[in-house]
């Protein structure tokens, strides 16, 4: 495998901080940071980081959806608990976190 650079983005993980650089193995794992915008790639010529195409924003599960699939989705996609809690309950949890963060709107189908 190839070794790269990466840099912590605006949207810091809790494995790289925004700024931060470390040069890994290029895995799987790390393709997964990039593809959701926690790391960037840094041009080993330049040492600048490379242009990286937005992350595609994962839809909400329909309201009705099983209770399962919002908590994988939230688990996922937020930082909202979601032991105990029903379908409803996180679902009603997901839009008050809508209010305070960019997230794409639910599928309503």
């Amino acid at each position: 495998m190839a070794k790269v650079t990466i840099e912590g983005s605006i949207s810091p993980s809790a494995r790289l901080a925004r700024g931060e650089r470390i040069e890994v193995q290029r895995t799987e794992r790390i393709d997964k940071l990039i593809a959701k915008g926690f790391a960037v790639v840094v041009d080993a010529k330049t040492g600048e980081p490379e242009e990286s195409p937005l992350p595609e924003a994962k839809k909400a599960p329909a309201k009705s959806a099983s209770q399962k699939a919002w908590v994988d989705f939230l688990t996922e996609e937020t930082d909202i608990e979601v032991e105990g809690k029903t379908r409803d309950q996180l679902a009603d949890e997901y839009d008050e976190y809508l209010k305070t963060h960019d997230a794409p709107a639910s599928d309503e189908s």
